[in-house]
């Protein structure tokens, strides 16, 4: 049944960003909508996967030009939720989709702020920072495993900032900082390599695990902010990541 609504929401998605654009509102997709738009191995298995919702990012100067284009194309606010949470997040539905919209940053498990990609041509947020929102999910689940081997399969991990391209600078500049961030980043990539192996052919296993050693190689190496060094002598005994807002459609 979920596969069934899978085309359904890519359409709906499609059409509401095309709208957005029409409206020129800074705004892009992350989220399973992202990861299928960008990752052609999402099309087929062992990586298709079902798609339940939407998830855009707005930035924060055009919100209220956001409300009225989802107004125009029939999405219904959560006015208790938004009432509650909605100067970092709103949640929308239309036609049983749900919509779920963060105000200019990702805050999740860890916070990731999406402003600089807002105003990049495409449907999307960088395929770094689409990594990222996938691999800062301390309680990691099946299918964001199957997200990130596509993201990692289907592009080059490189020091280039381009729209087809993972920019591990962009990852650097993040871990350099925060423990935090590193440790869950770190965390996630050793299960994904783990996981592979049930999962995907010898040679994209191969694939995989070469580009998840380049990256956490490189998140090892680079030089750290006295921040970190300081998180990190407290270590594991404080816990390092936030617990994210559970949805509540009404």
């Amino acid at each position: 049944m979920a596969y069934e609504k899978k085309p359904v929401i890519i359409d709906m998605a499609k059409k509401l960003m095309d709208h957005i654009e029409k409206n020129n509102i800074k705004a892009k997709l992350l989220g399973g909508v992202a990861v299928y738009l960008t990752c052609p191995s999402t099309e087929y298995a062992p990586l298709s996967r079902d798609i339940n919702d939407i998830d855009i990012v707005v930035s924060n100067n055009d919100v209220k030009a956001l409300k009225k284009a989802l107004d125009e194309e029939g999405f219904i606010a959560d006015r208790r939720f938004n009432a509650l949470h909605g100067e970092t997040r709103m949640l929308f539905s239309k036609n049983d989709i749900d919509l779920d919209v963060f105000i200019g940053k990702f805050i999740q498990c860890h916070e990731l702020n999406l402003e600089g990609d807002l105003s990049k041509n495409g449907y999307t947020i960088s395929l770094a920072n689409l990594l990222l929102t996938k691999l800062q999910i301390v309680q990691i689940n099946y299918k964001d495993i199957l997200d990130i081997l596509a993201i990692l399969i289907d592009h080059p991990v490189e020091n280039k900032n381009d729209c087809n391209t993972i920019n591990l600078n962009s990852i650097l500049d993040i871990v350099k900082n925060d423990w935090g961030w590193y440790t869950t980043i770190f965390d996630n990539l050793e299960k994904t390599v783990s996981m592979a192996k049930d999962i995907l052919n010898k040679e994209d296993i191969t694939t995989i695990t070469e580009k998840i050693l380049l990256i956490k190689t490189s998140i090892e190496q680079v030089p750290k902010s006295l921040k970190w060094k300081i998180r990190a002598k407290i270590g594991r005994k404080l816990q390092w990541y936030n617990i994210p807002e559970e949805k509540h459609y009404e």
